[in-house]
């Protein structure tokens, strides 16, 4: 990792200014380009700037595993001979249905058919084909021995 800088004085550090009276302060003043305040005040302030960039860096995440999951939600899914649509999120139908099931009220004791209807506004077939979907597609899992996801 390297930096270069062309214009210094945007870094600001603490040093002896002469005020225009002749006195002389210490305070936060821009850093002059000398070759005695570009030794040592600027190789730390450069070291720290690619420090906190290396962290930057650091933290970005690896999009590869997110789009994999997105095109394994995209594709249409096979279950029994039968296929079953892949979800596109710009869709209002594929867009509601993910806003209802990530509704507060769920993430306790979950959902039923009996539960979306009223919400959805669909009937009973139209949402065991959307939960037939979602299971197809690995995004809900069904609790045992219960009708609830």
């Amino acid at each position: 990792m390297e930096v270069t800088a062309s214009n210094v004085s945007f870094f600001k550090h603490y040093r002896t200014v002469e005020q225009r009276n002749g006195e002389k302060t210490f305070k936060v003043a821009p850093l002059k380009k000398s070759i005695y305040t570009l030794t040592p005040d600027l190789r730390h302030l450069m070291l720290a700037a690619t420090q906190r960039y290396l962290a930057f860096l650091s933290d970005l995440d690896d999009p590869t595993v997110g789009v994999q999951a997105l095109r394994k939600l995209a594709t249409p899914a096979q279950a029994h001979g039968r296929t079953y649509k892949g979800y596109n999120f710009f869709h209002p139908d594929d867009q509601q249905l993910f806003e209802t099931l990530l509704r507060g009220e769920f993430t306790i004791s979950g959902w039923r058919n009996k539960d979306l209807r009223p919400i959805l506004h669909k009937t009973v077939s139209q949402i065991s084909v959307s939960l037939k979907r979602l299971r197809l597609h690995g995004r809900i899992k069904r609790i045992g021995r219960t009708y609830k996801y």
